[in-house]
């Protein structure tokens, strides 16, 4: 979600936290588990029988810095279920992908496809392997933080992602109400975890159907301009 400074990205927030909601319950089990775990842990530090460890996997992650440590333990424990990580600081992903331990661009063109990545882990607490990325990245900046994020434009991950671009919201009313009604939220919830006992493809038609007419849009332009 693209827009300039105070263009009211956030207005999304409120719907992104409740379809994330789902998934904040599984995660809060899983988070229980780590705990107990690693309170046995710190019990049994001197003696030859150790804990088992859960193998646990987090399948939301909202804001702060996602390693790429912790993104691939997740991955390898996930069975294949897809994982989540929001941010309305886009920055933050930009500035942490230029380190050794950050995310990087050839994560994200795996991902969109489901691609096989190889992670090798110089460390013995972290997995190393090949998994299939099922990841998924939502993020809401201005068009600066957006250039940041895509420093090489033709490395593919640019073209790997669905923008949406916030209106011109110069002298609109500021809103109040969330982004959707207090009656839809029962039936947005219902949705959410009806998905998250979903398994394959599912077809998103209206988005295709859009994605189409932007499309041939932008072809005939290009027909007229031969630009």
């Amino acid at each position: 979600i693209v827009g300039e400074s105070g263009s009211g990205k956030s207005i999304y927030n409120g719907t992104i936290e409740l379809l994330a909601k789902p998934l904040r319950e599984v995660d809060n089990i899983q988070w229980n588990k780590t705990r107990e775990y690693n309170k046995q842990k710190e019990q049994c530090k001197n003696s030859a029988k150790q804990p088992q460890n859960p193998e646990v996997c987090k399948r939301y992650h909202s804001g702060g810095v996602l390693t790429k440590a912790v993104l691939m333990d997740d991955v390898a424990y996930s069975n294949e279920s897809h994982i989540f990580y929001t941010t309305t600081e886009l920055d933050s992903i930009a500035n942490n992908m230029l380190t050794s331990f950050g995310l990087n661009s050839e994560m994200f063109r795996f991902a969109f496809d489901n691609d096989e990545y190889e992670y090798n882990s110089k460390s013995s607490q972290t997995v190393s392997g090949i998994y299939k990325l099922y990841v998924n990245l939502l993020f809401s900046g201005t068009y600066d933080q957006l250039r940041r994020f895509h420093r090489n434009a033709e490395n593919g991950a640019a073209r790997r992602f669905l923008y949406g671009i916030m209106p011109d919201q110069s002298f609109s009313k500021i809103e109040d109400e969330p982004f959707y009604k207090i009656e839809e939220e029962a039936v947005l919830l219902h949705y959410a975890r009806y998905l998250m006992d979903c398994d394959g493809v599912i077809e998103s038609k209206e988005v295709q159907k859009a994605i189409g007419i932007w499309l041939e849009k932008n072809r005939l332009m290009a027909l007229k301009t031969q630009n």
